[in-house]
C-alpha cells in the first residue's frame, strides 16, 4: 500500500497493523513506489496493491508539470501530458502488477459535478478529466462509492458502500454483490470476509486490527 494523501501521515492513520506501506509526496516517488511494490509482491508473495489517495497523486502530477513553466493552471497541451502520465500509471498498475497479486485497488475522493445537459449536479470520481474518470472505470471489474450522510433522526454519521447502480458508474462486473449490493457501516475486515466469500479465498483466523470505523455519534 502506498499513501499518497496530504498531511503528516496521510491516510495511513487507518492502515491496519501489519501493512507494508509508504508515503508518497511528489509524482516521481509515486512511480518508484509503484516499481517497488511490483517488486516486493513478486519477492514477498504479497496479493493485494493499494493506491489510496489517486486524486491527491493527480494533483502531485500537475504540480510536477507546471513546476517546468511556473504556471499554476496548466496549458492544454500540459493537460494533455498530464492525462497520459495518469492513465500510464493506472495501466501499469493493472497490467504490469505480476502473480501472486489478486487485487489492486484505487481510492480516491468524490466530486460533485454540473451536468451542461441536465443542469443538476452529479456524483463523479474527483480526477482532473472526466474522460480519464471514465477510462479508469473501464479498466476495473469492481468500482465502489462510500457514501457517508448525516442522519438527523439518529443524530449520527452513517456511511454505506454501494457496489453497483449507484452513481450510475458504480459496478460489479463479476457479479459478486447482485443480492446485496449496498453494504452498511463497512469495516475494512467485513469487506474483506465479503469477498472471500464470493470469490472462494480463506482470511486469516484471527481478525485485522483496525480503528473503529462505525458511524460516527455526535454528542
Amino acid at each position: 500500500m502506498f499513501s499518497c494523501d496530504v498531511g503528516p501521515i496521510g491516510g495511513l492513520s487507518s492502515a491496519p497493523p501489519g501493512i507494508t506501506y509508504t508515503q508518497v509526496t511528489k509524482w516521481e516517488e509515486g512511480l518508484l513506489a509503484l516499481s517497488e511494490a511490483q517488486r516486493l509482491i513478486k519477492t514477498e508473495n504479497y496479493t493485494t496493491l493499494v493506491v489510496d489517495g489517486f486524486a491527491n497523486l493527480s494533483r502531485l502530477c500537475i504540480q510536477e508539470v507546471t513546476s517546468r513553466s511556473n504556471k499554476e493552471v496548466p496549458e492544454l497541451r500540459e493537460w494533455s501530458l498530464i492525462v497520459e502520465r495518469l492513465r500510464g500509471f493506472i495501466l501499469s498498475a493493472c497490467l504490469n502488477t505480476p502473480q501472486p497479486c489478486r487485487f489492486v485497488i484505487f481510492t480516491t475522493a468524490d466530486a460533485l459535478v454540473l451536468d451542461s445537459v441536465t443542469g443538476q449536479f452529479r456524483i463523479e470520481p474527483n480526477l482532473p478529466s472526466t474522460k480519464l474518470s471514465r477510462e479508469i472505470v473501464e479498466n476495473f471489474d469492481q468500482v465502489w462509492y462510500l457514501e457517508s450522510s448525516f442522519s438527523m433522526l439518529d443524530k449520527q454519521y452513517v456511511r454505506k458502500l454501494h457496489t453497483g447502480g449507484y452513481p450510475a458508474w458504480t459496478k460489479d462486473r463479476q457479479g459478486l454483490f447482485v443480492e446485496d449490493p449496498v453494504l452498511e457501516s463497512p469495516s475494512l475486515w467485513r469487506i474483506l470476509k465479503e469477498l472471500g466469500k464470493r470469490l472462494g479465498f480463506e482470511l486469516p483466523k484471527e481478525e485485522i486490527k483496525e480503528p473503529n470505523i462505525e458511524p460516527t455519534k455526535l454528542t
